[in-house]
């Protein structure tokens, strides 16, 4: 269920040092509205069969941006070989990662942290085998403008991830818009 805007996004994965982390953002985009995405070589479709709500673009060249609701996971040590990033463009980012918060800071572009800290705009409060909590710490802007109050989140993990790919797809899904009632699954 949207609340707000048709709900369609493009995510672009920038870098692949964490290869489940395509896996996780697949497997939740795949959940909630079905997603068609690129890289690897190829062009795939969940098995779902229904028509895509997301579309995912994997890539590890220089990026440019020029699409409307897209938003962006950084998995690169190459930040500064982007090349452009509309305003407005949520850039999701691993906390430990200096070298893309750098940047982002660098051109005045802000971030949507992921990590353990206070400071960061979705953290892992609490975490055991197929469940975890995450916490939207501050106000968060969807593509579409609402806004995502700070709360916690209840996810179900159908598969064990790392705690950066599960804050990264709950980041996505809550930038497209998607109302959290009970939580997550993926």
């Amino acid at each position: 269920m949207r609340e707000d805007g048709d709900g369609k996004m493009n995510l672009v994965l920038y870098g692949d040092r964490q290869p489940e982390l395509r896996e996780t953002l697949v497997r939740a985009l795949a959940a909630y509205g079905g997603v068609q995405y690129f890289g690897g070589g190829g062009l795939m479709r969940d098995p779902s069969g229904g028509p895509a709500e997301h579309y995912l673009y994997c890539v590890r060249e220089p990026l440019r941006i020029g699409m409307e609701n897209t938003v962006v996971v950084f998995d690169s040590d190459r930040a500064e070989d982007i090349q452009y990033l509309p305003g407005g463009c949520p850039c999701i980012v691993d906390a430990g990662d200096a070298a893309a918060l750098s940047y982002l800071k660098s051109v005045g572009h802000a971030a949507v942290c992921c990590g353990t800290s206070a400071k960061d705009t979705l953290c892992v409060s609490s975490m055991d085998y197929g469940n975890a909590v995450v916490s939207v710490q501050r106000e968060l802007p969807t593509l579409a403008g609402t806004v995502v109050e700070p709360g916690d989140i209840p996810l179900r993990l159908k598969k064990p991830c790392e705690p950066f790919g599960m804050l990264a797809a709950s980041a996505a899904l809550l930038l497209s818009g998607l109302a959290v009632t009970d939580g997550f699954a993926f």
